[in-house]
Protein backbone atom coordinates (compact mmCIF):
# COMPACT_ATOMS: atom_id res chain seq x y z
CA UNK A 1 0.00 0.00 0.00
CA UNK A 2 1.48 3.64 -0.54
CA UNK A 3 2.29 5.56 1.87
CA UNK A 4 -0.65 8.15 1.53
CA UNK A 5 -3.20 4.96 1.01
CA UNK A 6 -1.90 3.86 4.37
CA UNK A 7 -2.31 6.65 6.17
CA UNK A 8 -5.71 7.71 4.66
CA UNK A 9 -6.64 3.95 5.67
CA UNK A 10 -5.77 4.49 9.34
CA UNK A 11 -7.48 7.42 9.14
CA UNK A 12 -11.11 6.00 8.12
CA UNK A 13 -10.01 3.19 10.60
CA UNK A 14 -9.74 5.64 13.67
CA UNK A 15 -12.75 7.68 12.50
CA UNK A 16 -15.03 4.48 11.98
CA UNK A 17 -13.72 3.32 15.49
CA UNK A 18 -14.41 6.53 17.25
CA UNK A 19 -18.01 6.90 15.59
CA UNK A 20 -19.12 3.11 15.80
CA UNK A 21 -18.30 2.70 19.40
CA UNK A 22 -21.09 3.93 22.05
CA UNK A 23 -19.77 6.84 24.33
CA UNK A 24 -20.76 4.49 27.34
CA UNK A 25 -18.17 2.42 26.41
CA UNK A 26 -16.61 4.94 28.65
CA UNK A 27 -18.73 6.14 30.70
CA UNK A 28 -20.67 4.74 33.63
CA UNK A 29 -20.39 5.32 37.30
CA UNK A 30 -16.85 5.03 38.84
CA UNK A 31 -16.23 3.25 41.92
CA UNK A 32 -15.01 5.58 44.88
CA UNK A 33 -11.92 2.93 45.42
CA UNK A 34 -11.02 4.15 41.45
CA UNK A 35 -11.18 7.79 41.85
CA UNK A 36 -8.05 8.29 43.60
CA UNK A 37 -4.69 7.78 41.96
CA UNK A 38 -1.94 7.61 44.19
CA UNK A 39 2.04 6.44 44.26
CA UNK A 40 0.91 2.72 44.71
CA UNK A 41 -1.07 2.91 41.36
CA UNK A 42 2.20 3.08 39.47
CA UNK A 43 2.55 -0.80 40.92
CA UNK A 44 0.31 -1.82 37.72
CA UNK A 45 2.32 -0.63 35.17
CA UNK A 46 4.93 -2.88 33.07
CA UNK A 47 8.46 -2.19 34.82
CA UNK A 48 10.00 -1.49 31.26
CA UNK A 49 7.46 1.20 30.50
CA UNK A 50 9.69 4.37 29.20
CA UNK A 51 7.70 7.00 30.51
CA UNK A 52 8.48 8.59 33.35
CA UNK A 53 6.82 7.86 36.80
CA UNK A 54 5.64 11.33 37.31
CA UNK A 55 4.05 12.04 33.97
CA UNK A 56 2.59 8.74 33.99
CA UNK A 57 0.93 9.52 37.76
CA UNK A 58 -0.36 12.84 36.21
CA UNK A 59 -1.69 10.74 33.08
CA UNK A 60 -3.79 8.43 34.76
CA UNK A 61 -5.40 11.21 37.20
CA UNK A 62 -6.27 13.41 34.20
CA UNK A 63 -7.61 10.12 32.47
CA UNK A 64 -9.82 8.92 35.87
CA UNK A 65 -11.08 12.60 36.04
CA UNK A 66 -12.58 12.29 32.82
CA UNK A 67 -14.54 9.23 33.38
CA UNK A 68 -12.17 6.00 32.99
CA UNK A 69 -10.75 3.86 35.59
CA UNK A 70 -7.02 2.99 36.86
CA UNK A 71 -7.19 0.28 35.72
CA UNK A 72 -8.23 1.28 31.52
CA UNK A 73 -5.13 4.06 32.19
CA UNK A 74 -2.98 1.66 33.25
CA UNK A 75 -4.00 -0.69 30.62
CA UNK A 76 -3.61 1.93 27.94
CA UNK A 77 0.00 2.94 29.29
CA UNK A 78 0.89 -0.77 29.00
CA UNK A 79 -0.24 -1.03 25.45
CA UNK A 80 3.45 -0.77 23.55
CA UNK A 81 1.43 0.87 20.84
CA UNK A 82 0.01 3.57 23.01
CA UNK A 83 3.52 4.03 24.68
CA UNK A 84 5.29 4.40 21.34
CA UNK A 85 2.58 7.02 20.23
CA UNK A 86 2.59 9.20 23.66
CA UNK A 87 6.71 9.81 23.46
CA UNK A 88 9.86 8.56 24.02
CA UNK A 89 12.70 9.91 26.62
CA UNK A 90 14.80 10.91 23.82
CA UNK A 91 12.19 12.62 21.76
CA UNK A 92 10.29 13.79 24.49
CA UNK A 93 6.31 13.77 25.92
CA UNK A 94 4.74 16.35 24.26
CA UNK A 95 2.30 14.18 22.97
CA UNK A 96 1.56 12.90 26.91
CA UNK A 97 1.52 16.16 28.28
CA UNK A 98 -1.14 17.23 25.51
CA UNK A 99 -3.28 14.72 26.36
CA UNK A 100 -2.95 15.07 30.07
CA UNK A 101 -3.30 19.23 29.64
CA UNK A 102 -6.54 18.08 27.71
CA UNK A 103 -7.97 15.43 29.03
CA UNK A 104 -10.84 14.73 26.75
CA UNK A 105 -7.86 13.34 24.36
CA UNK A 106 -7.60 10.30 26.40
CA UNK A 107 -10.87 8.95 25.46
CA UNK A 108 -10.44 8.97 21.85
CA UNK A 109 -6.83 7.41 22.65
CA UNK A 110 -8.69 4.29 24.62
CA UNK A 111 -10.75 3.47 21.75
CA UNK A 112 -8.45 3.78 19.25
CA UNK A 113 -6.75 0.87 20.99
CA UNK A 114 -9.44 -1.44 20.72
CA UNK A 115 -8.75 -1.87 17.03
CA UNK A 116 -6.18 -4.45 16.70
CA UNK A 117 -5.27 -3.22 13.17
CA UNK A 118 -3.72 -0.37 14.60
CA UNK A 119 0.28 -0.64 15.42
CA UNK A 120 3.14 0.60 17.38
CA UNK A 121 4.96 2.74 14.38
CA UNK A 122 4.92 3.30 10.75
CA UNK A 123 1.38 4.59 8.66
CA UNK A 124 -1.15 2.29 10.46
CA UNK A 125 0.13 3.93 14.07
CA UNK A 126 -1.83 4.29 16.91
CA UNK A 127 -0.05 7.94 16.84
CA UNK A 128 -1.23 8.09 13.13
CA UNK A 129 -4.56 7.61 13.80
CA UNK A 130 -4.43 9.78 17.27
CA UNK A 131 -3.54 12.52 14.97
CA UNK A 132 -5.54 12.09 12.40
CA UNK A 133 -8.79 12.12 15.51
CA UNK A 134 -7.03 14.70 17.19
CA UNK A 135 -5.51 16.90 15.11
CA UNK A 136 -4.62 19.29 18.26
CA UNK A 137 -2.22 16.86 19.95
CA UNK A 138 0.05 16.74 16.66
CA UNK A 139 1.89 20.28 17.11
CA UNK A 140 2.24 18.93 20.78
CA UNK A 141 4.35 15.60 19.36
CA UNK A 142 6.41 17.89 16.43
CA UNK A 143 7.03 20.65 18.99
CA UNK A 144 9.28 17.67 20.38
CA UNK A 145 11.05 17.58 17.64
CA UNK A 146 11.51 20.84 16.57
CA UNK A 147 8.56 21.37 14.29
CA UNK A 148 5.28 23.00 13.84
CA UNK A 149 2.63 21.98 11.35
CA UNK A 150 1.18 25.22 10.28
CA UNK A 151 -1.47 25.66 7.15
CA UNK A 152 0.71 26.71 3.83
CA UNK A 153 -1.16 29.05 1.31
CA UNK A 154 -2.90 26.44 -0.88
CA UNK A 155 -4.40 25.27 2.64
CA UNK A 156 -2.00 22.66 3.22
CA UNK A 157 -0.25 21.52 6.18
CA UNK A 158 3.45 22.40 6.01
CA UNK A 159 6.00 21.45 8.91
CA UNK A 160 8.02 24.28 9.68
CA UNK A 161 11.66 24.07 11.47
CA UNK A 162 10.41 26.62 14.75
CA UNK A 163 14.31 28.23 15.34
CA UNK A 164 14.04 29.05 11.39
CA UNK A 165 10.96 29.88 10.66
CA UNK A 166 11.38 27.80 7.48
CA UNK A 167 9.50 25.07 5.46
CA UNK A 168 10.73 21.66 6.08
CA UNK A 169 10.63 19.67 2.96
CA UNK A 170 10.59 15.74 3.15
CA UNK A 171 13.40 14.26 1.54
CA UNK A 172 15.60 17.41 1.93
Amino acid sequence: MRKGGAAAAAAAIAVGIVVALPATTMAGPVPDGERKVGQQWLSRLDPGLQIPRDHALRFARAAVATGLTKTEAARMLNDDRFAAAVGSPDQGMGLLEAMIANPDFIGDALLLLTDDRLTATGADSVQNALMEVVPEVRNAYLKDLGLLAVKGPAGVLVLVDIETGRDVQAGA
